[in-house]
């Protein structure tokens, strides 16, 4: 099919890759499809085979668990009844040992284990090991190993299952009582889990099962032969879970809790047996789905070829005339969609070869005109791009190559977005919608060279005649070099004082002009551009006190043209003061006189408040000290006036007329504890003993108290927050504080009034620690105090913690109670603060750290102690004050006690070397030689089950960290009272 025309072809192109790809590739095509449709069906249904034989594994699993643990229960619960039949056998024996009633004992536990598997031991009351059959080390007659006795005594019931080695035990326990109820003594029977068979339990479960027993947590499994790998119980509970060992052996088992046992059975079968029959299904559904594709395959490749052989005479034309073969033509007989295609075809062929001559003429005088236009545009010094209709670019000049760094290939094709930088590309559009309206477009563009980096370019666009659009570039980097140096250096500047917070001001003093930087109006408390410009409006901020001396300052710089600094105080537009730091130059002209001056300015508020609060608390301390070694020293004087007023009380008769006089004495001495006692809470030296407090709960437990020491005048309101205020605190302190504010304000309402106590939750931030010392960021309980009174100034406020500071006449008050309540709060980690304005009332808000619940048991009253004598008893008392050890020798003998007495810690060994019934040791912590802690340690080494009380009136000692009771001690605070000493001792000896 060849025509002649104006042109031949010049090549031919091979075809048969093309006839191969539509042949082959369009039926494989098909026939993947296909199978990919097959294997998803297949592969569906053999999962879901899969998961319902595990299921079924699963409920056999489970099933057959629960067998085994029906089984066993009897068997353990027949244990714990067999443990409880030998209780009555085991009180005789108790009562009086006997090798007849052991024996009595031993035979009605011979059911429950092998003799070679299995300990008896038998504890007393207090679990000391009575008694152990057979003893420790003995070796079975069958040279199976006895099993080791308990460590301890086990709690009564079925104990979970340890370990020895590869053996796994159990031990199983029962409490005696004698017949008042009281605990007489414990029997325990250690035995090793076994069952004879090894593979009994499998073979009666069957299927190649596997039998573990395990605690119910999952940290020990075994076989009843051994100790054995198990599955994790993280999903216990569930139907059934797989489990792989360290074999790589995978099971499909099920757990169940064993009844009246801490204890798991897992069965679990071979998941390779039981999923067996998918595999093969697995295995004949694939070689069903191979034949029915490649079948498939060889169907459609019939169907393909029929279509693919006029498609492919038809390509080999197409080819030919794209060579240059305009005779071309194709097959266009046939009556279907194929021979329409095929006469479309050749009329195409048709107005090619009519249309070649026109375009050929026309192509030759576009030739000529574009040599005169390309001398032009090769040789320009801009650069120079032309542009489409679309916008895209179809030329571009040497210059505009250089400019981009890209080669005229790389150019051509591209647009505008491609050589902008990112951040003009919402620019373009608005530039090609003026120059497409007739309009040249002139702007400074960043144009992206080819490496990425980028460059300034003064940019003119317009459209030409034939819709064309031309754009001339111009580098300008040298130039915004130039302006990015100047503008960086003031950036820089600019942002190193904002950074630091200084402001600049500048006056000049020929038009007395001032001008102020955004940071310097913004320390000053004025929006930007708000300033007023003058230097007597500079002066009108400045603190009324201050404001003389800084204008003398800046006088005396004036005068002389020097530097000068000053620290003063401003007041804001809206009230507050606040402190500054300034420095400035003076500059003078030629003749000597002030021409110009530049300054800064630095807002140092909370550095001058921090510097005031770190000299009060230094002061705060030193008097703390004071107090603290006053206070100590007077506890040993107290103990000795107090103790010895109780012993002269007992010897009075009520009628005594000396009576009376010794009562006022105690008096006297007890309101003297009461003072050392907040001296020592002031200078945080107290012991004291915290525990988890609900705030809430001990405001409602002093409602009535506050009550009765408040007139009746005076309202008390209380607003609690709706959830627990848990605090950890010592009682009797935080009770202390509500007081103390309590008393102080309704001093502060002589003609009544109303008293507001508050809790609520807060979090103080990094701000509110800043300016507050010894305060951590965190979650607080804040109570807050709040009264209608008098109120304070600031002079009385400034002093207000400090002891024996008081507004009150003489004998009113000592002066200690808000002392007292500062210290008491500072120790805890927490802070106080106060509000007061005169006339209007003060409101102190106290915040203590939060405690969680979940950390600690909340305190609970405890009940009175029975009165108890102490004969049968025996107290070592060690102390290096021979007053203090005649006073409580005689305090604890008319108790009933039987007392020894020891000046240093050499003779206290002596004396409890001497005697062997010495139950309690009562010491004091520091004396000379051997401290007080290291006496017991010495002692306890002897004697472990030695009580021990400590006494002390000072908290540097060893029994305490930072004045807090360190756990498990007894302790007694000097000065103390004779009942008090009779109660710690009945605490000790339970």
């Amino acid at each position: 099919m060849t025509e002649s025309g104006p042109h031949r072809p010049s090549a031919r192109v091979e075809i048969a890759p093309l006839r191969q790809s539509l042949r082959w590739r369009l039926p494989l095509l098909i026939g993947g499809l296909f199978l990919t449709v097959l294997i998803a069906v297949v592969w569906a249904a053999y999962r879901e085979v899969e998961a319902t034989l595990e299921r079924g594994a699963g409920q056999r699993a489970e099933q057959a668990a629960q067998q085994v643990a029906d089984m066993f229960a009897p068997s353990t619960e027949q244990t714990v009844a067999q443990l409880h039949r030998v209780a009555p056998l085991l009180r005789d024996y108790l009562a009086g040992p006997s090798p007849t009633r052991l024996d009595e004992v031993l035979n009605l536990l011979a059911p429950l284990a092998p003799a070679p598997t299995r300990r008896v031991t038998i504890w007393t009351a207090a679990g000391a090991r009575l008694l152990d059959v057979p003893p420790a080390g003995a070796v079975a007659p069958t040279g199976v190993p006895g099993v080791a006795p308990p460590a301890a005594r086990p709690e009564a019931g079925i104990g979970r299952i340890e370990a020895e080695g590869e053996r796994a035990y159990v031990d199983f326990a029962a409490a005696v009582t004698d017949e008042a109820g009281t605990p007489a003594g414990t029997i325990s029977v250690r035995s090793v889990l076994s069952v004879t068979p090894p593979d009994a339990l499998s073979r009666l479960i069957g299927g190649n099962a596997r039998v573990l027993f395990g605690n119910d947590d999952g940290s020990l499994w075994t076989d009843m032969t051994g100790i054995q790998e198990g599955p994790s119980v993280a999903l216990e509970r569930r139907h059934f879970q797989m489990f792989r060992n360290a074999a790589g052996e995978e099971r499909i088992g099920a757990l169940t809790s064993l009844r009246g046992t801490p204890w798991l059975i897992w069965v679990g079968f071979p998941r390779a047996a039981n999923v067996a029959e998918a595999n093969a299904f697995l295995w004949r559904m694939t070689t069903i789905v191979v034949l029915v594709a490649i079948a498939a395959i060889l169907l459609a490749h019939r169907v393909v070829a029929g279509v693919t052989t006029p498609l492919i005479a038809m390509t080999e034309a197409a080819e030919a005339i794209a060579a240059g073969d305009y005779t071309r033509r194709v097959d266009e007989s046939r009556h279907d969609e194929i021979g329409r295609l095929g006469r479309a075809f050749n009329a195409m062929s048709r107005d090619i070869a009519a249309d070649l001559g026109a375009r050929q003429e026309a192509q030759a005088a576009l030739r000529a005109s574009e040599g005169r236009y390309r001398t032009l545009f090769d040789y320009a010094p801009d650069g120079i791009i032309i542009g489409d209709e679309r916008r895209h670019y179809i030329d571009a000049n040497p210059a505009m190559c250089r400019l981009l760094g890209r080669p005229r290939e790389q150019i051509l094709g591209l647009s505008a977005v491609d050589i902008m930088a990112p951040f003009e590309h919402a620019h373009i559009q608005p530039a090609l919608d003026e120059i497409a309206g007739g309009a040249a477009h002139h702007r400074e563009w960043n144009i992206m060279r080819g490496d990425g980096s980028t460059f300034a370019a003064d940019v003119i666009s317009t459209e030409m005649p034939d819709g064309h659009v031309m754009a001339m570039f111009r580098d300008i980097t040298d130039r915004h070099l130039a302006v990015e140096a100047v503008r960086a250096a003031e950036e820089r500047m600019r942002f190193a004082l904002q950074s630091a917070g200084v402001g600049i001001w500048d006056i000049d003093f020929e038009t007395g002009a001032v001008r102020w930087s955004d940071v310097l109006q913004a320390q000053y408390g004025l929006p930007a551009g708000s300033f007023a410009g003058t230097l007597d409006g500079f002066f009108d901020y400045i603190h009324p006190d201050d404001r003389d001396a800084a204008r003398a300052t800046l006088a005396r710089a004036t005068a002389a043209g020097t530097d000068f600094s000053l620290q003063h105080r401003i007041v804001r537009p809206d009230g507050v003061v606040r402190w500054v730091n300034g420095a400035g130059q003076i500059y003078l002209d030629a003749e000597g006189r002030p021409a110009r001056g530049l300054g800064i300015s630095l807002d140092v508020t909370e550095r001058h408040i921090l510097e005031a609060q770190f000299q009060q608390a230094q002061k705060m301390e030193a008097v703390g000290r004071l107090a603290g070694g006053v206070a100590h020293d007077f506890n040993n004087l107290l103990t000795a006036i107090l103790g010895y007023c109780g012993l002269l009380l007992e010897d009075l008769r009520p009628e005594d007329p000396i009576r009376h006089d010794v009562v006022e004495i105690q008096k006297a001495g007890a309101r003297a504890a009461d003072l050392t006692r907040q001296l020592l809470a002031f200078s945080r030296k107290q012991i004291i003993e915290p525990t988890l407090l609900d705030v809430n709960d001990v405001v409602t437990g002093l409602r009535s108290l506050l009550g009765r020491l408040i007139n009746e005048d005076v309202e008390i309101v209380t607003a609690l927050a709706p959830r627990p205020a848990l605090i950890m605190a010592d009682r009797g302190q935080v009770e202390q504080i509500i007081v103390n504010l309590a008393v102080n304000a309704r001093d502060a309402m002589p003609k009544g009034g109303r008293l507001t106590i508050e809790t609520a939750h807060v979090d103080l931030d990094e701000d509110y620690a800043a300016v507050h010392l010894g305060v951590t960021p965190g979650a607080y309980v804040a109570l807050t105090m709040t009264d209608t009174g008098v109120g304070m100034t600031k002079d009385v406020q400034s002093h207000l913690f400090e002891p024996f500071f008081t507004t009150k006449g003489p004998g009113q008050g000592t002066g200690l109670g808000l002392a007292t309540v500062h210290g008491v709060v500072a120790r805890s980690g927490g802070s106080v603060g106060v509000y007061s304005e005169v006339g209007k009332g003060s409101s102190f808000k106290v915040y203590f750290p939060q405690a969680a619940a979940t950390e600690f048991t909340l305190d609970e009253p405890r009940g009175q102690a029975p009165p108890m004598r102490g004969e049968g008893y025996t107290v070592l008392v060690v102390d290096d004050a021979e007053a203090l050890r005649e006073l409580m020798m005689k305090t604890l003998q008319r108790q009933g006690y039987t007392v020894l007495v020891a000046a240093s810690a050499a003779e206290a060994l002596r004396l409890f070397e001497a005697h062997g019934t010495i139950d309690v040791l009562l010491t004091d912590v520091v004396m000379p030689g051997a401290s007080g802690p290291e006496l017991t340690a010495d002692l306890l080494a002897r004697r472990p089950g030695l009580k021990v009380i400590y006494m002390s009136g000072y908290t540097e000692d060893a029994i305490v960290h930072h004045g807090v009771l360190k756990s498990g001690i007894a302790f007694l605070h000097k000065p103390f009272t004779a009942s008090a000493l009779g109660d710690k001792i009945r605490e000790v000896l339970g």
